[in-house]
């Protein structure tokens, strides 16, 4: 059976049918929806279920493609009682309007159709482009790895492409999956890299081509990224979770961005599956487009998620690959390499006037569908580990310059509190000052001991502290006010309250507060929650 001929099994009748890739993948309906691509359902599928079949569709497909391959025997089958469950899928690959003129632009060379609607649009391998390695580890990953490695067929990108995947000790199917999927892969000019915590690659067997050493557990996110990595030859690193799904242009826009400046971090748009999760943080991440926007968040989130992730292999082991730790500790790994990215290449893309951070894509056209589940990686990391990982690449970055030997945390709330506690004993002495909204609040002094040193910090107004710094030449010690010399720059502010947190009532009035302090953001001035 063609690659893309999908088919249901005999057993099936439910109204969301299983796709079986020749025989032996599982795929599911909606995220091949979500790639505009086009789904048609024989007779025996129920009509709320086959919303995509058209006569036009029908028409179009008869005449063309198919009537040129081995796929004319498996569309007559389609009109066939015996088959009736047959699901027939055409991909977007590089134009949807190709999918309607009955095409199946498969990614490379393996078949006849392939080949044959490559040598007609002019579309070939080039082996002078930069070669990429498509990263996916992979975790009990059974239930979703089916569509992730079918959507790397779909690429549109014409450089040779890699996939490099490694399977960290599944217990479900996922071993299998990947067995079945690798000569689908390699048929499509694929280059396929794959390997398993607990495969004995010495062992040779007919039937059994891998046997599995049950003792062996699992080494956890970053140590299966790493592995995937060192295991791959591409110039070009592109990651994808075993559970999301590639869009068509995603590694020929990302290569294009890479492109202009090798030191930059690639990152893209995405769309939430299942539609609705996370909506205000799928609204935030996906609303950074600028270079600027991408910069000022640093401290705040990975502005660029790692899932979109693109870059030169020299820049990852630069930094220094993914730190490892066992998946019951709530690693964090991706944090914590953005901001080793930042610590490298940060400081010498801003002298340069260069960006660190690029987004392909926009909100109307992903590069990937991103899903969320509740037992997820970034769901398990606690929220004191993301905090401590952003205060010290803070301190490393910020805080060790000289322009911040004093500075205040705006927000005597919980996060300012926690921010405080992450700090290091010798950036906690340069706290001058809480600031803060609430009348409760200001006015007394917050009391905290570390270690051998007690220190008392006075919460201050927000507009107090703007009419001391303003008009009296003054700034805040711990025990009161000391003056301020005439040409010393203001005091900078570290704001620890989320943005468009409340204020008198109307959302955005944390901006405009911070904004009256007429401090630079990126410079005096930043973002940590």
């Amino acid at each position: 059976m063609h690659p893309w001929l999908l088919h249901c099994g005999t057993t099936n009748i439910s109204m969301e049918p299983r796709l079986m890739a020749n025989g032996m993948a599982c795929l599911l309906c909606d995220p091949l929806s979500e790639q505009n691509s086009a789904i048609a359902y024989s007779k025996g599928i129920p009509r709320s279920a086959r919303p995509l079949l058209t006569e036009e569709f029908l028409s179009k497909i008869s005449g063309r493609a198919l009537a040129r391959s081995q796929t004319t025997c498996a569309y007559s089958a389609l009109r066939n009682e015996k088959l009736s469950r047959t699901v027939l899928f055409a991909t977007d690959c590089v134009a949807t309007a190709a999918i309607w003129e009955g095409l199946n632009p498969l990614r490379g060379s393996g078949s006849p159709l392939s080949r044959e609607w490559r040598r007609e649009n002019n579309i070939l391998l080039d082996s002078y482009l930069p070669s990429v390695s498509i990263i996916i580890p992979v975790y009990n990953a059974d239930e979703w790895l089916d569509e992730c490695l079918a959507s790397a067929i779909t690429q549109s990108y014409r450089g040779p492409v890699e996939i490099s995947v490694y399977n960290d000790a599944s217990t479900d199917r996922s071993d299998e999956i990947i067995h079945a999927w690798t000569p689908i892969l390699r048929s499509h000019s694929l280059s396929v890299i794959a390997a398993d915590r607990q495969w004995q690659r010495t062992c040779v067997v007919t039937q059994i081509p891998y046997l599995r050493d049950e003792y062996i557990r699992a080494g956890g996110i970053g140590h299966s990224k790493n592995e995937c990595v060192d295991q791959s030859v591409g110039d070009f690193l592109v990651f994808l979770d075993a559970d999301d799904v590639l869009r068509p242009r995603r590694v020929h826009a990302q290569v294009q961005l890479l492109g202009v400046c090798s030191t930059v971090l690639v990152g893209g748009c995405w769309r939430r599956f299942p539609h609705g999760s996370t909506k205000h943080y799928a609204q935030w991440a996906n609303a950074l487009a600028d270079p600027t926007d991408l910069w000022l968040e640093q401290f705040r989130e990975t502005t660029v998620q790692m899932p979109t992730w693109c870059m030169e292999r020299s820049i990852f082991f630069s930094t220094g690959g993914f730190v490892e730790s066992s998946p019951e500790a709530g690693e964090g790994e991706d944090l914590v390499f953005f901001h080793a990215f930042l610590n490298l290449c940060g400081q010498y893309n801003l002298s340069r006037g260069l960006p660190s951070f690029a987004r392909a894509g926009c909100q109307t056209d992903p590069v990937l569908l991103y899903r969320w589940s509740p037992g997820s990686g970034t769901t398990r990391v606690p929220r004191q580990r993301l905090l401590h990982i952003r205060a010290v690449a803070f301190e490393y970055r910020v805080l060790s310059s000289f322009a911040w030997s004093r500075f205040a945390v705006w927000g005597a709330g919980r996060d300012g509190r926690n921010f405080l506690s992450a700090l290091s004993l010798k950036a906690f002495k340069q706290v001058a000052a809480f600031i803060d909204i609430d009348p409760k609040k200001c006015g007394r002094v917050y009391k905290i001991s570390r270690r051998c040193l007690s220190l008392e910090v006075p919460i201050h107004h927000f507009l107090v502290f703007i009419d001391n710094v303003k008009h009296e030449g003054h700034i805040w010690a711990s025990g009161g006010k000391i003056p301020k010399a005439r040409h010393q720059r203001p005091i900078p502010i570290v704001v620890c309250v989320s943005k468009r947190r409340k204020g008198s009532g109307n959302i955005g009035d944390l901006e405009r507060n911070v904004d009256m302090v007429e401090l630079t953001e990126g410079d005096t001035l930043w973002y940590i929650t």
